[in-house]
């Protein structure tokens, strides 16, 4: 009977240390840091409308805290970028590096 108890608390042990890393991974993925080195489409929204579309980018970093974002386009792919005025610009990317942050954009300049 005790060994039995034992082998029960092990294995209540094992699964709760496993359901920690697992609920810890789910939570991760949602989390804006982990999305460093990934690449993909990035819409930036900024009082309901479009600010910028990028149809591929590669993130270089990003913050949680702030919710900033360093990233480079993709060359040969489309930005869409939007001006005070609201007037569209469209130019293809040629692997600049960018900053955001919310209601931010910034082109930065490569030394």
């Amino acid at each position: 009977m005790n060994k039995l108890f034992i082998f029960f608390m092990v294995a209540i042990l094992a699964t709760l240390i496993t359901s920690c890393g697992t609920i810890e991974k789910a939570y991760e993925k949602q989390n804006f840091e982990t999305i460093t080195n990934d690449t993909g489409e990035l819409t930036l929204w900024n009082g309901g409308k479009v600010m910028a579309y990028f149809s591929k980018i590669k993130v270089t970093y990003s913050a949680s805290d702030s919710d900033a974002m360093y990233f480079k386009d993709v060359p040969g792919y489309r930005i869409l970028l939007r001006d005070s005025g609201g007037a569209t610009f469209t130019h293809i990317g040629n692997g600049d590096s960018w900053y955001t942050s919310p209601g931010v954009l910034i082109k930065l300049k490569d030394n």
